[in-house]
């Protein structure tokens, strides 16, 4: 492990305190008991316990076990806050909840967590549940190397946040460029052929001049936006080598309740779409809408948007469709997702040209006939 307690509480890490002489007494953070330091020429320094087994192990490692980055970035947003005249605590005990807050500042009951390494999505509610439970605010920073890699993982839908002025956003550290990155008015549908979102900056280096704010995303110090396009992949040529290719299971699934994947109208399949808070690849969605439009059609009748987010949620609620668990989402996030994605496949059905609203009835009609006589269950 890297880091210990010393004698008079506080976590020190073992890179700091190797070239320390004199005798010292360490502790394991997690167990409190004695600890020995061990460093050479070819030993990265690190605690051991004396007698080599830990008497508490239903902590997370995470306590006691970080990056040399990890260490940077707090660093970094202790000497940010202390810059505006915080009083700054980093790594701070809080003993009501046995967690320790990558920074804290008393004065605000406000925490700071650089979340480096991925952790399950129910250990991260329960953190920001005893957070909130002390009345504290909590800000969860993602490590910027997520925001470059993969648009859509289990870990970036973990860390999910939402506000009404930002719609669905990520919000991240880059510790190497000093700065906060927000990535927002995410698409909770999109085509991995072409999607775009808003990006912004805020370099640390300017909170100095900046009164404190407890939503970091008020500071008027932020630099952008700027739009980002993005595409991963190539349009899917060969349709049922491309499902077949490890999504068997859901063809089988659909196959099972009377919906044919080869009818789908093509753009389903090829345009590669996908629902950014769901395991399901997007054409699973649509196949599911195709026959839901394909019995609207055949009774000649039209429906409303209460009539789509009720099929859709009664999807969800038979485990048909899911939604990724969103901690950090908040009630208004939470209550919004499953509405907005509804929102967003009437858009896309509409821009394809199958749907119509009729204003004078407000109703959405069926234009297509290309959804006639194909998809849905066969009785």
């Amino acid at each position: 492990m890297y880091a210990a307690l010393n004698g008079e509480g506080k976590l020190v890490y073992a890179s700091q305190v190797a070239g320390l002489g004199g005798q010292a007494s360490w502790f394991c953070p997690r167990c409190h008991q004695p600890l020995k330091l061990r460093a050479g020429r070819r030993v990265r320094p690190h605690f051991v316990h004396t007698d080599g087994v830990c008497g508490q192990t239903k902590l997370s490692k995470r306590q006691v076990m970080e990056s040399e980055r990890h260490q940077a970035a707090k660093s970094l947003l202790g000497q940010t806050f202390q810059a505006q005249g915080e009083c700054v605590n980093l790594e701070y005990y809080l003993p009501s909840s046995g967690q320790f807050a990558d920074l804290y500042l008393p004065q605000r009951q406000w925490v700071a967590e650089y979340q480096q390494s991925v952790i399950s999505a129910q250990l991260l509610a329960n953190r920001q549940a005893d957070y909130q439970a002390l009345g504290q605010t909590v800000v969860w920073l993602l490590s910027a190397d997520a925001l470059r890699g993969k648009f859509k993982t289990r870990w970036k839908q973990t860390c999910l946040h939402y506000a009404p002025a930002w719609g669905y956003y990520w919000l991240a550290l880059d510790v190497e460029g000093a700065c906060l990155v927000q990535d927002y008015h995410l698409p909770l549908v999109y085509s991995r052929l072409s999607y775009t979102y808003q990006s912004r900056t805020l370099l640390l280096r300017s909170l100095s001049q900046q009164a404190w704010q407890a939503d970091c995303l008020a500071y008027d110090a932020w630099l952008g936006p700027r739009t980002c396009h993005c595409r991963e992949g190539q349009v899917a040529s060969q349709v049922r080598s491309h499902l077949l290719a490890g999504h068997q299971s859901y063809w089988r699934q659909l196959y099972q309740e009377g919906i044919q994947v080869g009818d789908l109208p093509a753009w389903c399949l090829q345009g590669r779409y996908q629902v950014l808070v769901s395991p399901e690849p997007g054409w699973v969605w649509l196949a599911y809408e195709t026959a839901f439009l394909k019995e609207v059609r055949e009774a000649n009748q039209g429906f409303t948007g209460q009539d789509w987010l009720i099929f859709h949620e009664s999807l969800v609620k038979a485990g048909k469709l899911h939604l990724a668990p969103t901690p950090l989402l908040g009630e208004d996030g939470r209550a919004n997702l499953l509405p907005e994605i509804c929102q967003s496949f009437l858009r896309l059905w509409q821009w394809q040209g199958h749907l119509a609203f009729d204003q004078d009835w407000e109703l959405y009609r069926v234009v297509s006939q290309e959804l006639v006589g194909q998809t849905g269950r066969s009785d």
